[in-house]
């Protein structure tokens, strides 16, 4: 299954060719991280089809988009 991927700051050098991520069928959040890198205690918010999501274990489908943010800082 194909998902469109949208990785904000330090994480978009890791946007894969496209912005298309290719995972198998029943993937999960957390899988699709893995996929990508990135590891979840680096994520300030991920958010699928534009809904705030934290559970790793939701299952991903078909044509969902993957918006990931890491943590800001500034001052």
């Amino acid at each position: 299954m194909r998902i469109r991927v949208k990785l904000l700051g330090i994480f978009r050098d890791r946007t894969p060719p496209g912005n298309v991520l290719d995972l198998p069928e029943g993937a999960t959040l957390g899988q699709a991280l893995e996929a990508l890198n990135i590891s979840p205690n680096h994520v300030h918010l991920t958010m699928v089809n534009e809904e705030h999501q934290r559970d790793p274990s939701r299952v991903l489908q078909e044509g969902d988009e993957l918006m990931v943010m890491p943590p800001v800082a500034g001052g």
